[in-house]
């Protein structure tokens, strides 16, 4: 599974937020976690990718890393929980309700509402 987050509310200069992506470059490395604004523009969605060369399009594309179900699950709590309390924990139950029922979670959305999130930047 894909590891994604949705951060609600909060931006860039958000002194949590800045600890948070630290965090995160620290445990994933340098250069495989990305960020875009959400497509209310109030909020962030953050995924652990890579970024790779794509020869026959010639295109640089990014692509999410695999993990274990449970590991996605266990990060995300992880920023669920104090001390950091900025993931969608409305997000994250629905994901483990989609888990248990065998359909497709982990996802953030590109268009919602009619808006578009903004392009993927790394952090």
């Amino acid at each position: 599974m894909w590891l994604t987050f949705d951060w609600d509310d909060v931006s860039l200069e958000t002194p949590i937020v800045k600890a948070a992506i630290l965090e995160l470059v620290v445990l994933f490395g340098e250069g495989n976690v990305w960020y875009r604004i959400s497509s209310s523009g109030t909020g962030l969605h953050l995924v652990v990718a890579n970024l790779k060369w794509d020869g026959e399009t010639m295109q640089s594309i990014l692509t999410p890393k695999d993990f274990e179900d449970e590991f996605v699950m266990s990060i995300r709590k992880m920023f669920v929980n104090e001390p950091w309390n900025i993931e969608c924990n409305g997000r994250l139950q629905t994901d483990l309700m989609r888990q248990k029922g065998g359909t497709v979670w982990g996802r953030v959305f590109t268009l919602k509402n009619g808006n578009i999130s903004g392009e993927w930047l790394p952090c």
